[in-house]
């Protein structure tokens, strides 16, 4: 079950915050050759993408859960090469969700960008490791492709491991080849 921090919702009403809570608790699996990915969604906005360790298949997924849990099995089985879902990045800085716009525009499916060339498109020459934290910040792992940014000598980190951050850019590369 998710926590609320008490002052967020200070001023709402119970029925609103029950509402919140509902539609919070709501979330999809889906099992993917490198692991499970959970899809978290509240008012027709992707809200979470990530792997995750356990299950809880006692909560229902909405319709747009399901449709992500589809769109995720296109890309797994090499089918889709761009996501088309609402999503929300929620409240990350200004130059985060520029960072994220640019490496949507600048990255696509097989492709890879670095953490200074998304910086220097930004205007901000040297931020590479801010551009660093936006990523570590994504809560839309895969929908919004940070596993394509990589450092310039090496591979860079991924919230879930270097070796599945491997895996999905070896996976893109196979896809794309094999479509060509």
């Amino acid at each position: 079950m998710k926590s609320f921090h008490p002052l967020l919702f200070w001023m709402m009403d119970a029925t609103l915050l029950d509402k919140i809570k509902e539609e919070a608790l709501m979330a999809g699996y889906y099992q993917s050759p490198i692991g499970w990915w959970k899809i978290e969604a509240m008012d027709q906005l992707l809200t979470w993408v990530g792997m995750v360790d356990s299950v809880s298949f006692q909560e229902q997924a909405t319709a747009l859960e399901q449709e992500a849990m589809k769109q995720l099995h296109a890309y797994f089985e090499g089918t889709l090469q761009h996501f088309d879902l609402p999503y929300s990045l929620g409240s990350l800085s200004p130059f985060s969700h520029q960072i994220f716009q640019l490496l949507l525009a600048n990255a696509g499916y097989g492709q890879r960008v670095t953490y200074g060339e998304l910086a220097n498109m930004a205007n901000a020459p040297g931020a590479s490791r801010a551009v660093g934290r936006a990523m570590a910040s994504n809560p839309i792992t895969i929908i919004v492709p940070c596993h394509r940014v990589v450092g310039r000598h090496q591979i860079g980190g991924y919230a879930w491991s270097t070796s599945k951050k491997i895996w999905l850019l070896e996976h893109e590369l196979r896809h794309l080849s094999r479509d060509a």
